[in-house]
């Protein structure tokens, strides 16, 4: 394994996935392949030994960066020329999950907060009744822009 980190050491994180698919793949490739409770066991007790040693790390591998406007702009017009170039099976989809897509960024939302959680019964989640979109201008020279009101009544935290 190779390391991100600029003192050379490995994130704990990219051992305990390379763990997890390692058993993943040993597990279909060989119907009989069973890792025993004492192996697992032995095995957590190892990386537990390299990370009291220091040997691997669980500092962060990189700086969190933010998703800008501007690139969730480039992504959603990506989407759409994908569209346009290679065609798709429905505009519908093609435009609602760009609009789900734009709307989480500019909402600065969690998903949960305008779909359909597992931990509700009813229906709260976003509906089509509580967002109104206008194309605005004209599509002559390309100065065609969506302005999208958007009513919240089921959401977590300040928004």
């Amino acid at each position: 394994m190779q390391s991100r980190h600029s003192d050379g050491k490995i994130a704990w994180t990219l051992v305990k996935n390379a763990l997890v698919q390692l058993d993943r793949s040993l597990t279909f490739h060989y119907a009989d392949y069973n890792l025993s409770r004492h192996g697992r066991l032995r095995i957590e007790a190892t990386i537990q030994k390299l990370l009291d040693d220091g040997q691997i790390t669980q500092d962060p591998v990189r700086e969190k960066q933010w998703l800008t406007c501007q690139i969730v702009k480039k992504l959603a017009a990506a989407v759409v020329s994908d569209a346009v170039q290679n065609g798709t099976r429905s505009w519908d989809v093609t435009v609602a999950g760009t609009f789900s897509l734009v709307l989480q960024a500019a909402l600065a939302s969690r998903s949960g907060d305008f779909k359909r959680s597992a931990h509700y019964t009813g229906d709260e989640y976003l509906k089509w009744q509580d967002i109104e979109l206008v194309a605005v201008g004209s599509n002559d020279n390309d100065k065609l822009v969506f302005k999208m009101l958007v009513k919240l009544f089921y959401r977590k935290g300040f928004k």
